[in-house]
């Protein structure tokens, strides 16, 4: 069987949806499939092209006896909302070309990975000329991207929320002024969204937050040198007092009802959160964490002691995703689903 991948990413990244493309790649040639790939030099997490990669020309390569076309791509030093989306429809743009002569080559299926949406566009046209059928396989929903027009802050999690569960009530925590200005103008004509402008942790009391140059990567903990060698954004540029409480305390008579969703990203901070919250926990169905598995932040829980944590109290580990790899292919930090064991 013929297969046409169209994607964004794909191998050499070691990370994220490059790496589980070029994985699927591998083993559908492996398979006895002839395998075709679309894509883009390699350019993430580091948002520069890798060498001897370019961004500004079409090249050719085997890779695992796969054919690969790496098209041009321009990628912005500093992926804001309008520049992520030039930066998507640009490998739009370069690759159509080449995903239209595929007519001839005929594939029986195409299969795209979104990101990029834009790329469906080439996809089903080459479908429509071939009688191919088509795959829309979503890695990221690019709402980053889309949220409106602006940076990469603002609720991103809580609008794929709205998205999937769209009658959900969701309450959200942010003790920075800066990306709760945002949050709120983005999600005003939304009543059942619920902003609080705290921290949550073990107790009630005021706390020094590090915020970092870009402030998604603030924590109530410092930060070491290893966060701020793999992630450049995440070098802290000043602190501030912010208000801590512990989210019963911080939800006050707000119910919880049943099948509800706890998102943790706080950046080292995860157990001392969840140890704040041991007291409604059980009240939850499932939690999603993100967890490190080396020291980014001065004196943070690891993975497994998290694991450990909960599984102490019926919470089982029943999944692990988006993990971030280091460029030697050593996990640094993923996102863990948990699920309450009644």
């Amino acid at each position: 069987m013929r297969l046409l991948i169209i994607g964004l990413n794909f191998h050499p990244e070691l990370t994220g949806i490059g790496k589980y493309t070029g994985e699927m790649v591998v083993h559908l040639a492996a398979q006895g499939h002839e395998v075709k790939v679309i894509t883009a030099p390699p350019y993430y997490p580091q948002w520069a092209i890798e060498k001897p990669y370019s961004g500004w020309r079409y090249q050719q390569e085997q890779w695992s006896g796969v054919d690969v076309v790496r098209c041009p791509l321009w990628v912005p030093e500093k992926p804001s909302g309008i520049k992520r989306l030039l930066h998507l429809f640009s490998f739009t743009l370069s690759s159509f070309p080449i995903a239209l002569m595929q007519r001839k080559w005929q594939p029986d299926i195409i299969i795209n990975i979104a990101p990029s949406l834009f790329s469906a566009f080439p996809a089903l046209l080459l479908a429509k000329f071939t009688g191919a059928k088509t795959w829309l396989h979503i890695q990221d929903f690019e709402v980053d991207a889309a949220f409106n027009l602006g940076l990469l802050k603002g609720g991103q999690f809580a609008l794929i929320a709205r998205k999937v569960f769209p009658l959900a009530k969701i309450h959200s925590f942010e003790p920075l002024v800066e990306p709760a200005q945002i949050f709120k103008k983005n999600f005003s004509d939304d009543s059942n969204i619920t902003l609080h402008t705290c921290a949550i942790g073990r107790e009630k009391t005021t706390a020094t937050i590090h915020i970092t140059k870009d402030d998604d990567s603030s924590s109530l903990l410092p930060i070491t040198d290893a966060q701020s060698s793999m992630f450049p954004g995440s070098i802290e540029k000043e602190t501030r007092q912010v208000a801590v409480l512990p989210l019963s305390q911080a939800l006050g008579t707000i119910s919880i009802p049943p099948a509800s969703l706890l998102k943790i990203d706080v950046q080292g901070f995860e157990l001392d959160v969840l140890q704040g919250c041991e007291d409604i926990l059980n009240k939850f169905s499932h939690l999603y964490i993100e967890c490190s598995f080396i020291e980014l932040y001065e004196g943070q829980a690891l993975a497994h002691q998290v694991i450990s944590w909960l599984e102490q109290r019926n919470f089982i580990l029943s999944g692990i995703h988006n993990i971030y790899y280091e460029k030697n292919g050593m996990a640094i930090q993923g996102d863990f689903l948990f699920t309450h064991k009644k």
